[in-house]
């Protein structure tokens, strides 16, 4: 299988030096001499790794008098020190050890932050990174790829269902008709995707739970591939196992966010408080799937301009 890749992250590593001199030009302060800046993961699993790796690379240009430190046990802190937690049981032990010091938060879900802020109200006022993608990412990414559809449906489980309204008005506004369905926890998924299948030109599909991922992932792939119809997925594997393209931010993207925020943090003392949305993301597409499917790609060049452009970003 023919696969391309490319970073947002990637095209937008060479404004690191560019951010730095805005952030004096404004009046932000020197960075602290060696700023110890401890980062605790939830274990050692390779993705919390390679978060790890990114943000102390990017942080390297950002700040070079850092000191950073990697741990996957909570210890004992000067209070001086920036906190960044990596992972949702990471976030869950630093919290505990350390209810009032104002930390960065990475890789966890939007929705794991929104139910401990229900538990943990103060969690508001400090800064988490989610690695969730904004719906309508995945949405201009169909209209980008499959320029002639006018039909778009989507699957919903019992977590994303919260989005049904936002991804309507979304999809209207890129000139799609939505076709929204609802999979719950025991319906049978083939009476829930196979009518959404049969009537839609496009198809995209959102993380929810474990469950739901897995039943859709293996029918929504299968019918959308007889029917002739292109997926899009949120992940690599939604890409190598019969997307078309996905959208999605590696760890990678999320530690360049954090080194950025961690710079700020060391420049101007403070953090941005509230969940963010991931900055920097990844774009994989299919080649194989576009040929069965006769879709003709953006060149490998052009898809990343053409995607930032039609999302309304800056180039």
């Amino acid at each position: 299988m023919r696969e391309a890749g490319y970073r947002r992250g990637r095209r937008h590593g060479s404004c690191t030096a560019w951010w730095f001199l805005l952030l004096l030009l404004c009046g932000g302060a020197p960075f602290q001499a060696s700023a110890a800046v401890r980062l605790l993961l939830a274990d050692d699993m390779p993705y919390y790794q390679e978060t790890a790796i990114s943000l102390q690379r990017h942080l390297r240009l950002l700040a070079p008098d850092a000191v950073v430190s990697v741990h996957t046990r909570m210890g004992s802190w000067p209070e001086e020190d920036t906190l960044v937690s990596i992972g949702s049981q990471a976030l869950t032990e630093m919290r505990a050890r350390y209810p009032d010091r104002a930390a960065l938060h990475l890789f966890v879900t939007g929705d794991f932050w929104r139910e401990q802020s229900t538990r943990d109200p103060d969690l508001g006022n400090h800064t988490t990174v989610a690695i969730d993608q904004p719906p309508r990412r995945l949405l201009v990414l169909a209209r980008l790829l499959v320029p002639e559809a006018r039909t778009l449906s989507v699957v919903l489980g019992s977590i994303s269902h919260k989005y049904g309204a936002v991804l309507e008005a979304d999809a209207a506004a890129l000139g799609f008709e939505p076709r929204i369905g609802v999979l719950r926890p025991g319906d049978n998924p083939l009476a829930t995707l196979s009518p959404l299948i049969n009537t839609t030109q496009v198809a995209v599909v959102l993380p929810d739970s474990a469950d739901f991922n897995r039943a859709v992932a293996r029918w929504l792939l299968q019918l959308s591939f007889r029917a002739r119809i292109p997926v899009i997925g949120f992940s690599r594997a939604y890409t190598d196992a019969g997307a078309l393209a996905s959208v999605y931010s590696t760890p990678e993207n999320i530690g360049q966010q954090g080194a950025e925020l961690v710079a700020e943090r060391l420049a101007h003392g403070r953090f941005p408080p509230g969940m963010l949305e991931p900055r920097y993301y990844t774009l994989t597409t299919n080649a194989a799937v576009a040929d069965a499917l006769g879709i003709v790609l953006p060149a490998t060049a052009a898809l990343p301009a053409r995607y930032a452009a039609a999302l309304g970003e800056q180039p």
